[in-house]
């Protein structure tokens, strides 16, 4: 079928108007100075004269022009002729201006609503961008903000698929202070190249994508990772750390990338954080000043003044750092390895200090070690109770199965509203025997299946099934006050027992300790710390990996009397030498009653500083797994 002339016109036109503001605007400036050009050759051909004299092209040129800019010119124009030309210049004129100025206010307006929208290119370089929207978002801006306090003109690009009016007011109303931090937000989907371009990843500093709390997965996150590495250049060496829930997941995307993406598997360090902690007091603030960046963190500094020294010599050579392990020359990490391993040309310490040019070598030193208690023994069967269930619940369940006695029970009691039934499948534990009790948050309830037993320890998880984050700490705290006075009424000493509490969201932690909780373990914190710490150092994986694995070195508070006997004050290096002795790095301690009468733990305490501790009081060391 032909087309007419006009139809093709017609069709380029409407692509034209298609396309936007600006080329609509171009076509009309032809066509204004079309018409101007055309009214100045008819004047110039008739030889009509503006203002009693000839005029030229070029005069007659301007002359029509300026009708066109100010239409009060013609008022002046003599000869009806030349009134006529100008009166029609001046009406298509007057008409092409109220199309323009329509046409510029709509393009402000789609413009504006292109920024409100969060669609407008970034123009940062050398940001930290953040791959998707959570709760574990809040804290890691936080973080960043705090580590980004030594830089000069600092930024964040967060990227993804929400509002962008709705995601700028919730990190507004959750963050207190941005510490000279710009933090730009951006609306599009993490797995697309084109948005991925809008927030500039290519020149982004690190990139940190969370992952997904919807059913998907990690399968959004899998995507984003793909698209990120397709458009860094892998010569650039930017730290991509990625969140992920399944194991294998993050073996595949730690392999197909050669090692350029690094992957947080958070329900692993929760699970064993909140494992230990119902166990040793303290435990969880602990872990989070090792892993935040308020206050001291880990470096990694020549050992070049140890050369021919021990592992064991260097953990009182220096006066303001800890020494918790050696990277070798070959790029072996060990931490807290043998006493005896001697330093050689190459290795680096691993030091937590407060900034990286406080790990400054004092000598070595000697200090006795004093009388040094090996521990008790292995107690009895335990008895704990958990209330409340998650994924995390299993992890959690493993990790104690590998620290408890034999013949140990746990009862676990859960909401069966809440909690699908294939979640409370037979778990692959050895030492606990696990029994599954259907039970709501009911004072009469708890308190019937509290009475006549005793617990050593009970540990609380928030349902997350169905909830939100605020909803689930909301339900964790009446589930730990109901549980609080149900032991009190039960008529044994199961009311001693420690309870600790798991939190979705830091900003519960205040209510848990006033609600009675003995420890708490804020799980979206901490695997928001570990995000954080790698995107600034990946370095330190392979040491949070040692840590934090089941079959490395281990954070663990024993009580003080087990490295000191005599009462008084005694300087840190001597609590350092006894925790040597035993084949523990001492990194600081906990008093039970501190300055504001609650618990107090000092991290990285100077080894000349007198330090006075009690019977009730922990020391915190690293050492090999119990």
């Amino acid at each position: 079928m032909r087309r007419s002339v006009g139809q093709k016109v017609r069709y380029r036109f409407d692509n034209t108007i298609a396309r936007g503001t600006l080329p609509v605007i171009g076509y009309l400036a032809l066509l204004t100075f079309g018409l101007v050009f055309f009214a100045a050759l008819i004047l110039a051909v008739t030889g009509t004269g503006i203002n009693e004299k000839k005029t030229g092209l070029g005069e007659a040129f301007w002359q029509s022009l300026l009708r066109i800019l100010d239409p009060g010119t013609f008022s002046g124009d003599n000869g009806w002729f030349l009134r006529i030309v100008m009166l029609v210049v001046t009406l298509i004129g007057i008409s092409i201006a109220a199309v323009l100025i329509g046409l510029i206010a709509s393009g402000i307006e789609q413009r504006i609503d292109q920024m409100r929208r969060g669609r407008s290119a970034v123009v940062e370089k050398d940001h930290t961008l953040i791959l998707g929207f959570s709760p574990r978002i809040y804290t890691v801006v936080s973080e960043l903000c705090i580590a980004n306090e030594n830089r000069k003109k600092p930024a964040i690009v967060v990227l993804a698929d929400r509002d962008k009016q709705e995601m700028e007011d919730e990190l507004a109303t959750r963050i207190e202070e941005l510490r000279g931090t710009r933090v730009v937000v951006r609306t599009g989907s993490p797995s697309s190249l084109h948005d991925l371009a809008i927030a500039n990843v290519g020149e982004a500093r690190s990139v940190i994508i969370l992952g997904n709390d919807d059913d998907s997965g990690d399968a959004g996150v899998v995507k984003a990772v793909l698209a990120v590495l397709h458009a860094v250049d892998p010569t650039h060496g930017t730290p991509i750390v990625a969140e992920v829930n399944d194991a294998a997941t993050a073996r595949a995307l730690a392999e197909a990338s050669a090692g350029r993406v690094l992957t947080v598997r958070a329900t692993d360090v929760i699970a064993r954080i909140t494992a230990q902690a119902c166990r040793q007091a303290g435990l969880s603030a602990v872990c989070q000043d090792l892993l935040d960046f308020d206050g001291d963190e880990l470096y990694f500094s020549p050992a070049t003044p140890l050369v021919g020294k021990t592992f064991g010599e260097s953990l009182l050579a220096y006066e303001e750092s800890s020494i918790i392990g050696v990277r070798h020359a070959d790029g072996r990490i060990a931490v807290n390895p043998p006493m005896e391993t001697v330093l050689a040309d190459g290795d680096e310490v691993i030091a937590l200090a407060e900034d990286d040019d406080r790990v400054v070598f004092t000598g070595v030193r000697e200090e006795a070690a004093g009388d040094v208690t090996l521990g008790p023994s292995q107690s009895g069967p335990e008895q704990l109770l958990v209330v409340g269930w998650n994924w995390l619940g299993p992890a959690v369940l493993t990790e104690l199965d590998q620290f408890v006695p034999p013949r140990s029970a746990v009862d676990v009691l859960v909401d069966p509203d809440l909690v699908p039934p294939e979640q409370l499948e037979e778990l692959p534990v050895q030492r606990l025997r696990v029994r599954f009790e259907a039970e709501r948050a009911d004072l009469d309830e708890l308190t019937d299946t509290v009475s006549g037993r005793t617990f050593d320890h009970v540990i609380i998880l928030g349902y997350r099934d169905g909830l939100t984050p605020s909803e689930a700490d909301a339900r964790t705290l009446l589930t730990l006050l109901l549980l609080r006075r149900a032991l009190r009424e039960s008529a044994v000493k199961g009311g001693q027992c420690r309870i600790v509490t798991e939190l979705l969201d830091a900003g519960d932690v205040e209510l848990a300790q006033a609600t009675g909780a003995d420890d708490f373990v804020v799980s979206d914190a901490l695997s928001s710390y570990m995000l954080t710490q790698l995107s600034e150092n990946p370095e330190l994986d392979p040491v949070f990996t040692d840590l934090f694995d089941a079959e490395g070195s281990a954070i663990g508070l024993k009580p003080a009397m087990w490295y000191v006997r005599e009462n008084g004050e005694v300087p840190f290096a001597r609590l350092v030498a006894a925790a040597r002795a035993r084949g523990e790095i001492a990194v600081g301690y906990r008093r039970t009653h501190g300055a504001d009468g609650g618990p107090e733990v000092v991290m990285n305490p100077p080894k000349s500083s007198g330090v006075a501790l009690t019977a009730e009081d922990q020391l915190v060391v690293i050492g090999p797994p119990e």
